[in-house]
C-alpha cells in the first residue's frame, strides 16, 4: 500500500504542477487504484476525486477554447493525454465503489463527460487519444448510470442521453456503440431519465419514418429503436477501461 505521505504529494502535484507533471502524477494514481482496494481508499481519503474532477475540468476548458485549425497542430495534445488518465483514474476509483461513485458524480464530473462526448460527436476530437478519452468517458458515464435516481437526473440534465444516443448510431467503433447502448439501457429503467430516453427515440423514429421503406414502417418498434438490449447493462463492479501508463 502506498503511504498516505506519498498519495499527497502527488495530488499536490496534480492541483499546482506543469502540464507534464499533472499527467505523470495522474498516471501514478491510475497505477496506484488499479493496484489495490487500499490504494483506493487512501486516495479518496487525500481527496483524490475533486483533485481528479478539477484536472478534467481544467483540460476540457482548455479544449473548448480551440480553433478547428489549432486543433490539427495539437493533435498529440498533452492536455488530451491529461484527460485521457484523469478520466481513468476516476474509473478505477468507480470500481465497485457505490460510494465513490456518487462522491465522483458531486465532485461535477459528470457534464465534464457529457461534454467529451459532445466534442467528439462533433468532431472536434480526431486523435487516437481522444478516441480512448471517449471510450473511457462512456464507460464511466455506464457504471455511473448504475447508482439510482440522483446520477440518472444528472446525465439527463447534462444532455447525456442525446450523447449517448449520437454515440450510439455515429461511432465507427462497435465497443463505444456497446458502452453507449448499455449507459441508455441503465438509463432506461430510471424513472427520472427514463421517459427522456424514450421519448428522444420517439423523436427519432418520427423524423426518418417518412424515409423508412414500406417493410421498415411494418416493423415492430423494438427493432426500429436503436438497440438496447437486456444483456447490455453494464454492472456497477465492471471495470472500466484504464488508459496504459505509457499513454
Amino acid at each position: 500500500m502506498a503511504s498516505s505521505t506519498y498519495i499527497s504529494a502527488l495530488l499536490r502535484r496534480l492541483r499546482s504542477g506543469g502540464e507534464h507533471q499533472e499527467l505523470q502524477a495522474a498516471r501514478t494514481l491510475v497505477d496506484l487504484s488499479a493496484d489495490s482496494d487500499d490504494n483506493r481508499a487512501a486516495i479518496v481519503a487525500a481527496g483524490g476525486i475533486p483533485a481528479l474532477v478539477q484536472l478534467l475540468r481544467s483540460t476540457a476548458s482548455e479544449q473548448l477554447l480551440r480553433s478547428p485549425a489549432s486543433e490539427q497542430l495539437l493533435r498529440s495534445s498533452t492536455s488530451e493525454q491529461v484527460q485521457l488518465v484523469s478520466a481513468s483514474a476516476l474509473g478505477c476509483l468507480s470500481v465497485d465503489s457505490p460510494g465513490n461513485r456518487a462522491a465522483i458524480g458531486a465532485a461535477g464530473a459528470i457534464p465534464l463527460l457529457v461534454q467529451l462526448l459532445r466534442a467528439a460527436s462533433e468532431q472536434l476530437l480526431r486523435n487516437t487519444a481522444s478516441e480512448q478519452v471517449q471510450l473511457v468517458a462512456v464507460e464511466l458515464l455506464g457504471c455511473l448510470s448504475c447508482d439510482g435516481p440522483d446520477s440518472s437526473s444528472a446525465i439527463a440534465a447534462a444532455g447525456g442521453i442525446a450523447a449517448l444516443q449520437q454515440l450510439h448510431s455515429s461511432s465507427p467503433s462497435v465497443e463505444e456503440r456497446e458502452e453507449a447502448a448499455a449507459a441508455l439501457h441503465n438509463l432506461s429503467n430510471s424513472e427520472q431519465a427514463g421517459a427522456v430516453v424514450l421519448n428522444a427515440k420517439g423523436t427519432a423514429q418520427e423524423a426518418h419514418g417518412s424515409a423508412d421503406p414500406p417493410a421498415a414502417e411494418a416493423a415492430p418498434a423494438a427493432e426500429a429503436a436503436p438497440v438496447v438490449a437486456a444483456d447490455a447493462a453494464v454492472p456497477a463492479s465492471a471495470p472500466p477501461h484504464v488508459a496504459s501508463a505509457g499513454v
